[in-house]
């Protein structure tokens, strides 16, 4: 009797053993799975090409049971769209979701020899199932296109929005601890710092929303942005917090090349030198048809830009370029003011003291303006006071014009 007691003892505690193991196990491996699919973050390097400056972000899907390994890709676009320039300036330009090998994927940036890290989403069988299942479906033609947004809907954008679409409350980001967050600018300034050119063209292009803050979700739409910001998010699972990226595994390894841009090739410098020499020069022949033909050329250029900055603050979807403040300084209307140069009309002295004033204007408000100027715009700006002041209002013998 004892034996056969003993025996169902033995019995219940093994049973509850199992169970016990069972739970304890689920709960260890939380987001992993023996299904033998992995769902990783490939983060691809900046390129030297002005597109790809800032990097891609893409995402892997491998079934290691049948060998199946694709790279889902929210980047695509293609020069051979209709109209192509006109799209793109407008912003009408349709990205899409496209699939392809990993390998293929792969030989791109190897040729380009851009370094690719890899993160695995710690998500558990149901999940995967889900993420992959949405991107099939994203896949569809109906659904694969998408009009792109530089800050708000990008390729690495969307694929937080892919994460937070199948996961829902699950997937939580941390409090900001950041006593003063920063603007898309300042992200963007970490990849433009050794590029002063294109640097220059951004500024300039980029209206006031790019100085706007950006938040802990908004700064992910960079790709190192998106990897850093993401492994520092958590999934809520059986009432407690879970890592929901792995970490970092180099799948390309290149060595980080930063451009070399000697300082007197740089537009801060050559805008400076141009300053001087037209305040040399300026002073002892502030007149003559050589000086017509460069502030013809000089104020005519500023009407043109300020025009584009009308142009794609008022007709295209780019919001990055909204509210485009350099508009003060590049004024639309002197594409028509050029031609005054050539005239000796009374008002002309009139539209030219109109505008300096804005020149000084911009300069006096440099620091309380809601757009942030760049300090390379500063000689650009006391260039064209210069010669508006030698052309219109410098007293003296010097100022006859005889041409």
């Amino acid at each position: 009797m004892l034996l056969l007691t003993n025996r169902r003892i033995d019995c219940r505690m093994k049973k509850y053993f199992w169970i016990l193991a069972l739970v304890f196990t689920a709960h260890l491996g939380g987001a992993q799975d023996s299904s033998g699919v992995k769902i990783s973050l490939l983060t691809c390097a900046p390129g030297a090409e002005l597109y790809s400056l800032f990097g891609h972000s893409a995402i892997r899907v491998q079934d290691l049971s049948t060998g199946k390994d694709e790279v889902y890709n929210y980047g695509m676009f293609s020069f051979n769209t209709p109209n192509f320039y006109v799209k793109f300036f407008r912003g009408k330009l349709r990205y899409w979701l496209g699939k392809t090998t990993f390998q293929r994927f792969l030989r791109q940036y190897e040729y380009e020899e851009r370094a690719v890290i890899e993160n695995e989403f710690l998500l558990t069988a149901k999940e995967k199932y889900e993420v992959e299942n949405f991107l099939r479906n994203n896949l569809r033609r109906e659904n694969k296109f998408y009009s792109y947004d530089f800050f708000y809907d990008n390729c690495s954008s969307r694929i937080r929005d892919v994460m937070e679409e199948v996961l829902g409350d699950k997937l939580q980001w941390p409090e900001e601890a950041q006593e003063k967050l920063p603007s898309f600018r300042d992200q963007l300034d970490v990849y433009l710092i050794d590029n002063p050119w294109p640097d220059l063209g951004i500024d300039l292009v980029l209206g006031k929303p790019t100085d706007d803050p950006a938040d802990f979700r908004e700064q992910m739409f960079l790709p190192d942005f998106l990897k850093d910001n993401m492994s520092k998010g958590f999934v809520q699972r059986v009432g407690e917090k879970q890592n929901f990226l792995g970490p970092s595994k180099n799948v390309l390894a290149f060595p980080h090349v930063t451009p070399i841009v000697d300082f007197y090739k740089t537009p801060l410098f050559l805008f400076f030198c141009l300053f001087v020499l037209v305040a040399i020069l300026g002073w002892k022949i502030p007149k003559g048809w050589g000086w017509k033909i460069f502030d013809f050329a000089l104020i005519f250029i500023t009407g043109l830009a300020g025009l584009l900055f009308f142009f794609m603050w008022t007709t295209t979807d780019h919001q990055a370029c909204y509210q485009n403040w350099n508009m003060l300084w590049m004024f639309p209307l002197n594409v028509l003011g050029a031609f005054l140069i050539f005239t000796n009309e009374a008002f002309v002295k009139h539209y030219f003291l109109f505008y300096g004033a804005i020149l000084v204007l911009a300069v006096v408000g440099w620091f309380f303006w809601p757009q942030q100027y760049q300090l390379v715009f500063l000689p650009i700006m006391l260039t064209i006071l210069l010669r508006l002041y030698f052309r219109y209002f410098l007293k003296g013998p010097a100022t006859t014009d005889r041409t």
